[in-house]
């Protein structure tokens, strides 16, 4: 379930994938809950990826990045990502299954030309006929913690 619809989101790179007539999705090599700790790139996942939600990292009421619940439209998967602006000297990102809280997370932020940003994300959890939700945080210099967390869809 990719939560509420968005035509656009504000973070450049996760526009809503438009369908295409002939277009077909490359072979994802996943299922169900076999799809649990698998990357969603490397397992096909990500070519239906959509931002299904996210939630602003604020400082002093700056965005300084975002929190994201992605959610594979083929798979269906969901897993967490961070965008941050500023280099966040440590971040912290995870995805939550809500019926048995199983967690995937991600600490490493790596810089992300297409999106202009620094990025993190998470491997999959199986997402079908249950609910998800992100967690996100990035300590400005180092010391003072901002957190963001998505709605559980």
């Amino acid at each position: 379930h990719p939560g509420p619809d968005h035509s656009h989101d504000p973070v450049a790179g996760v526009a809503r994938p438009q369908p295409r007539t002939g277009h077909v999705s490359p072979a994802v090599s996943c299922s169900g809950y076999g799809c649990d700790g698998h990357w969603p790139d490397s397992s096909g996942c990500a070519s239906s990826a959509i931002t299904a939600e996210q939630a602003p990292l604020e400082f002093n009421g700056t965005v300084l990045g975002y929190t994201q619940r992605r959610y594979s439209i083929a798979c269906p998967t969901v897993w967490a990502r961070i965008i941050s602006y500023v280099n966040p000297g440590s971040e912290l990102v995870d995805v939550v299954r809500s019926s048995d809280h199983a967690v995937e997370e991600c600490d490493t932020d790596l810089w992300s030309s297409t999106l202009g940003a620094y990025s993190c994300y998470t491997a999959m959890l199986y997402d079908g006929g249950v609910t998800s939700y992100a967690n996100g945080e990035i300590y400005v210099y180092t010391v003072t913690p901002v957190f963001a967390s998505t709605a559980s869809y």
